[in-house]
């Protein structure tokens, strides 16, 4: 039978906590697909301790925070994913993650979904106008300084140039180009596409992960784009999948995250947040500390 739900995970530091997460994956979802890409090169990761249904993309990647590689690795865990099963979803997940919700309930409301896609996404824009949404994007996307600062990472161009300070001492100043006709000629987003932005985490189905799978040799332009910007994970899935007018999406990531007052992480989670996370609707909640106890999860076990 087809799995009617597969993982993606992105891991790098606190094996501790991965196990975790994929100790319970298996418990709620009776063993499912998971693939993961460990970065190896800044923690070591035993293998034998997780079963046949987890597999690893090895050799695994190089990956830097806030950089283009977190893409690469969340492509290779996709694929890797895709390569023994074929799941009707998938969840991309971070070892910071953990299910907040009954695994039934959540396999029954994406079996019945309307969407292809579970996405918090907003376009970029330069001037944007403030947005009257019923529901608040968790990471406060929908705010026009979100909007504005996106369009300022991700669409126009920032050049980096030497000049001299006051006492003549060398430094380098930044000119931001934010005019559309020029960076029509700059930038390598493809005809007509508008650019999008938001949480990086999502929920998809096989057609989205069949999309994705196949956008760096579909889309090579689009990945030289974001190859020197900042935060690319928030940006370049969703300016790939909401340019694509086949695609149902659901502007909720069903994450459940707290960042009042965070810029960038949101904050740990801990007891006190528990009936905030269980009357969100949320399938998964983030971030939970590696080193504080674990009483929450634990009653996040109980709960599930």
């Amino acid at each position: 039978m087809t799995p009617p739900l597969g993982f993606v995970v992105l891991s790098h530091a606190n094996p501790e906590q991965l196990t975790r997460l994929i100790s319970t994956l298996n418990r709620l979802y009776d063993s499912p697909p998971v693939a993961i890409h460990h970065d190896f090169s800044q923690s070591a990761l035993d293998l034998r301790q997780f079963a046949s249904n987890v597999t690893f993309v090895q050799p695994s990647l190089k990956t830097s925070w806030a950089h283009i590689s977190v893409v690469h690795a969340g492509l290779a865990a996709l694929r890797r994913l895709y390569e023994g099963n074929s799941p009707d979803w998938f969840v991309l997940l971070s070892a910071a993650d953990y299910p907040v919700m009954a695994a039934p309930a959540v396999i029954d409301e994406l079996q019945a979904s309307p969407f292809d896609l579970y996405l918090d996404y907003q376009l970029a824009e330069r001037n944007p106008a403030p947005l009257h949404v019923t529901t608040p994007s968790r990471m406060g996307t929908e705010t026009p300084r979100w909007r504005r600062m996106a369009y300022d990472r991700y669409v126009a161009k920032t050049i980096s140039y030497p000049s001299l300070t006051k006492r003549l001492k060398p430094t380098r100043r930044q000119m931001i180009i934010r005019d559309k006709s020029v960076l029509r000629l700059l930038n390598r987003l493809p005809p007509n596409w508008q650019c999008y932005a938001g949480d990086h985490w999502f929920t998809g189905n096989r057609k989205v992960a069949e999309i994705l799978m196949s956008a760096s040799e579909t889309y090579p332009g689009l990945f030289d784009h974001f190859s020197d910007r900042f935060c690319p994970e928030e940006s370049i899935y969703h300016t790939i999948l909401c340019n694509r007018a086949d695609l149902r999406i659901c502007n909720d990531n069903k994450r459940y995250t707290d960042w009042a007052g965070q810029d960038a992480h949101p904050r740990f989670l801990a007891m006190a947040d528990l009936d905030a996370v269980r009357s969100s609707g949320c399938h998964f909640a983030r971030k939970f500390s590696a080193t504080e106890p674990s009483d929450v999860l634990d009653v996040i076990d109980r709960m599930l």
